[in-house]
């Protein structure tokens, strides 16, 4: 059988590890700690393997947040799987503990099915992540591997600590250039070689190498004095740059004043220079050309190797002059994060997306979505590798602004193409920057008399093609960005049948306009579908915020309509949906308004609605029927003893047995409480009615969790006892009281009368005293004989009635073998009610005993009500400790707390030490600062630090500030302030702890 795994449980209250072991433990041998050091006890131990912890934040001794920093920073305690146990409404302590190596976190209260989920996953996860690091060698070199590396190191030290040691971590420079220009094989080759001589070097002096990672290599190594290190570190030479195209634009200009930008390509090599600016600028100034005059070609894959270099010199080749123009972009090797941080001007696309354009649809959305984007960021576009007149009519339709390929030439020596350029005519360049994208226009076309389709987009082109597409089906209404169909659509939103919404666009974007949309319902009924470039993240992305389809860019007519008719019959079907599910919901919510929450039953008010009804409808027809009230008895001793929830399993219960009994037609309900009411249709004879009752009483005594149930039943018959719903009502609840007051669990028919009969009257008086819920006794002055106790009493005395009565009542009631204290002196008792806290010898529990004369059947007697104080003056005494302790902990601390309202600034609390550090008395405190803690800052200080206050507050729920507040001697006590914020229903409280500074200005 295999061992379960063990998890450790960390939390300081006892009640949160029980509830956690008890999910646990079917699955897990649990361990349980009570706070942090605890927890780093039990992982540093050699005798138990812990395969995951789960974690609470805060702890007294050493918090959640100091174990976590531990297992991080020492590698001999395990990295086993960390899930923080976090309240619902503490988001930043969840992110503070994720960002410290926390692996999740799950809120309170704890759900089990899910907890036991994620445990399974991240222990799973974390094994097999261990199989795989057990692994000891690096597959390609052969070195050890990262982990393997540490163990081997630790072994060494510790079998030679006295030795000394070096350690060496070196990796190969721009190793990427190399795989890039020589291709993986190559690079792997490389790695290989030099961790081959690494490792002879090492095996040479006894020590441990290891490849950590693409060309990273560490070693250790003892007595590492003869050690030649810099052997592996030897540099090229740098090389030199020429540029023999300035000459040739030199040569255009002297000749025929013509020239075109010619594009020169830096290699990776040399873009990395540091001189290459100053280089560059001395170069075009020697041939008498402008820096614009030249374009500078980076390809893609330099942004990867050194990006923040890179940055650095492209940013001072753009301030000298030059065009910088981005190569190959699109071949893969970085992200579109690169546009924003790169100064360039000219985008150039990489040549496979215009080879493959016919080839594939998806790369003919990808450079879509290239090309909008770039004039989106003011970049000018040229495509490449155009070799078709079908390339060309896409990339024109795509808006692209220069192409180039052997659709127009193949290369040609410069010699040729300087005759062309001189035989030819020049046109104006194409300025990215024509477009005044500030100004945005909504045009509604001819109405069709059909609801519009709003179609959103910036390129005029793309708009014209929905528009045809559907000019027969809608209204077409356009619009050229996000911020104007936002307000069209808020004016219009009833005309609208459709949006069709574009992503990429200039001041509202479409995923902000989508965004909008969602929070607010009113729109909630538009369908959007969303037409742009086509890629898994932004669709993904789209229909999260609640588009209803997509559709890829250039359009398909077919796919387009097919697409319109889906989504417009999907929302017809959602719309009839919705208000059918409302419909349903009404209805339900009518039938909920009908029923008792708790039972299922009819509640009170349709209740009576439905037999009032039943009364009218037959009232000239003399119909029989029988009205039942009825209630459990002594059910406030279930409450009192078992609890509130056991009460209501009682009730529960109860009608569980009406439902289950009675017939299909009658009408059963809770009334309130315990009391429930049954109206039963037709006429039964006084013999069946009575059998009948038997029988429901009989069916109504249960057993509830230890005590025996029963209930009490009251029966008016109609029309004998009245023909209405407030006749019947009154009689059975007259016949349900007398039912009680006879002894209960027993049914009694109205019989004829609302005044009680005369057996009902003489029990009336011990019937109110055993309802009470107090004990009561009534005991002679003189020799205190018991003349009376009612049930409670007894059960306090754990005695039968019969065997008190007649006995002295500080024996039955205390075991004392004498008059109790309280009682000898009965000067002290008067007609007026007198109160004491009784503790019976040898007992931890308490009582209050209220007593006073009365006179019982011409006898001078006390009667006394004893009431169960035990729980309210543990409380008094705990409190009191608390009190104490509180007191003692204020009057330890070396300055001063205090605590007051956020609303109004008002002080709810201040400690003696704090006013005796300012000299006040409690009174001169409030006079002097109006009891206002913002009077209490000097008022110099006080603008700065309350905005100082609810700045930090903003951020989270402490704030650190230092400010002064004036003495009672005139003078200026200088104070640092630690404030905790706590929100509350009236607005929240600030706890603050402040102390004087006597070595700090301000």
């Amino acid at each position: 059988m295999r061992q379960k795994r063990r998890i450790l449980v960390v939390d300081d209250q006892s009640i949160n590890r029980k509830i956690l072991t008890k999910i646990l433990s079917e699955n897990y041998d649990v361990f349980c700690a009570e706070n942090g050091e605890q927890a780093l006890a039990v992982l540093r131990g050699q005798n138990v393997i812990i395969s995951a912890m789960l974690l609470d934040i805060v702890m007294p001794v050493m918090d959640g947040y100091a174990v976590l920093e531990q297992m991080e920073s020492d590698p001999q305690l395990p990295h086993i799987p960390v899930i923080v146990l976090s309240q619902a409404d503490k988001l930043e302590s969840e992110d503070k503990a994720l960002a410290l190596g926390a692996s999740d976190f799950v809120q309170k209260p704890y759900k089990p099915s899910v907890l036991l989920r994620r445990l399974s996953n991240f222990i799973e996860q974390y094994e097999s992540t261990e199989r795989i690091a057990r692994m000891e060698r690096d597959a390609l070199t052969g070195l050890y591997s990262k982990d393997a590396f540490f163990r081997r190191a630790a072994e060494r030290i510790a079998e030679s600590p006295d030795d000394s040691y070096i350690l060496v971590a070196t990796d190969i420079e721009r190793f990427k250039l190399v795989n890039d220009t020589y291709s993986n094989v190559v690079g792997d080759k490389l790695l290989k070689f030099i961790s081959g001589g690494l490792q002879r070097d090492i095996d040479k002096k006894d020590g441990v190498c290891a490849r950590f990672g693409a060309d990273q290599f560490v070693m250790l190594i003892p007595d590492a004095d003869n050690f030649n290190v810099e052997r592996w570190w030897r540099r090229p030479p740098p090389t030199q740059t020429s540029f023999p195209t300035c000459a040739i634009i030199s040569d255009w200009i002297s000749k025929g004043n013509k020239y075109v930008p010619v594009s020169v390509n830096v290699s990776h090599k040399d873009i990395y220079k540091e001189d290459l600016p100053e280089y560059l600028s001395a170069l075009v100034a020697r041939h008498s050309l402008r820096p614009s005059q030249l374009h500078l070609e980076i390809t893609e894959s330099a942004y990867t190797e050194n990006s923040e270099q890179l940055i650095g010199v492209v940013s001072r080749l753009k301030a000298l002059g030059f065009t910088i123009e981005m190569d190959d972009f699109g071949s893969g090797y970085s992200s579109l994060n690169m546009l924003s941080e790169l100064p360039i001007d000219v985008l150039k696309l990489d040549m496979r997306f215009i080879q493959k354009e016919t080839e594939k649809n998806s790369s003919r959305n990808i450079l879509s979505f290239i090309v909008s984007l770039a004039k989106w960021m003011n970049l000018l576009v040229v495509a490449e590798g155009v070799e078709t007149r079908e390339q060309l009519e896409i990339l024109r339709n795509m808006d692209c602004n220069y192409v180039q390929g052997y659709y127009y030439a193949k290369p040609m020596p410069h010699e040729e193409f300087t005759k062309i350029l001189l035989q030819s005519d020049l046109a104006d360049p194409i300025s990215a920057d024509e477009k005044d994208w500030g100004v945005g226009t909504v045009s509604v076309h001819e109405a069709t008399g059909a609801k519009a389709m709003l179609i959103i987009d910036d390129i005029k082109l793309n708009r014209s093609i929905l528009a045809e597409y559907f000019r027969n089906v809608y209204t077409i209404v356009e619009a050229d960005n996000g911020q104007v169909a936002l307000d069209y659509i808020k004016d219009n939103y009833e005309k609208i049948a459709i949006i069709m919404l574009d992503l990429i666009m200039p001041i509202m974007d479409g995923f902000v306009l989508l965004e909008r949309l969602k929070k607010d319902n009113t729109f909630s009924d538009i369908p959007v579908i969303v037409t742009s470039q086509a890629g898994e993240t932004s669709e993904e992305h789209a229909f999260e915020l609640g588009a209803s389809d997509f559709i890829a860019k250039p359009y398909n007519i077919d796919v387009a309509i097919h697409r319109v008719q889906n989504v417009t019959a999907r929302n017809a079907v959602q719309t009839l949906e919705r208000e059918k599910h409302m419909l349903i919901k009404m209805r339900q919510l009518a039938l909920e308004a009908k029923l008792d929450p708790m039972t299922g039953l009819f509640n009170r008010v349709e209740f009576e609605n439905q037999v009032r009804a039943y009364l009218e409808t037959t009232e000239k027809e003399n119909v029989h029927t029988v009205f039942l009230m009825l209630d459990i008895d002594n059910f406030k001793a279930v409450n009192d003893t078992k609890g509130h929830a056991s009460g209501d399993e009682a009730i529960k219960a109860t009608a569980n047995i009406l439902r289950t009994y009675l017939r299909e037609d009658d009408i059963v309900c809770r009334m309130g409480g315990d009391e429930f009411a049954v109206f039963i249709k037709g006429e039964l004879t006084k013999k069946t009615l009575g059998e009948r009752l038997a029988s429901l009483c009989e069916k109504l005594r249960f057993d509830h969790g230890g005590m025996k149930l029963t209930c009490s039943v009251g029966a008016s018959v109609s029309p004998e006892n009245g023909t209405d719903y407030q006749q019947l009502y009154q009689t059975a609840d007259v016949a349900l009281l007398t039912a009680k007051r006879l002894g209960k669990n027993q049914y009694q028919i109205y019989g004829g009368s609302l005044e009680m009969p005369a057996r009902v009257l003489y029990r009336s008086m011990d019937w109110l005293l055993d309802e009470s819920s107090d004990a009561i006794f009534i005991s002679d002055t003189k020799t205190y004989e018991l003349l009376y106790m009612n049930n409670v009493a007894c059960a306090m005395a754990n005695k039968d009635k019969q065997q008190c009565i007649g006995k002295p009542c500080y024996e039955v009631m205390w075991g004392n073998p004498e008059p109790c204290s309280h009682c000898v002196n009965i000067d002290k008792l008067s007609t007026n009610y007198c109160e004491h806290e009784v503790q019976p010898q040898g007992s931890d529990r308490s009582y209050i005993v209220k007593g006073k004369l009365i006179d019982w059947g011409g006898r001078k007697a006390r009667i006394q009500y004893i009431q169960d104080n035990t729980k309210r003056a543990h409380l008094l005494r705990e409190m009191e400790d608390i009190s104490a302790d509180r007191k003692m902990l204020l009057d330890l601390m070396p300055g001063g707390v205090f605590r007051y309202f956020a609303r109004t600034g008002k002080f709810s609390f201040i400690s003696e030490n704090m006013l005796k550090m300012l000299g006040y008395t409690r009174r001169e405190f409030d006079e002097k600062f109006d009891g206002s803690f913002h009077n209490m800052i000097w008022h110099e200080d006080r603008a700065k630090t309350l905005a100082s206050i609810d700045a930090q507050i903003a951020r989270s729920s402490y704030d650190i500030c230092e400010y002064r507040i004036e003495k009672k001697d005139g003078t200026l006590c200088r104070v640092y302030d630690t404030g905790y914020f706590r929100k509350t229903a009236r607005g929240g409280e600030y706890y603050v702890v402040i102390v004087e500074i006597r070595d700090k200005k301000m």
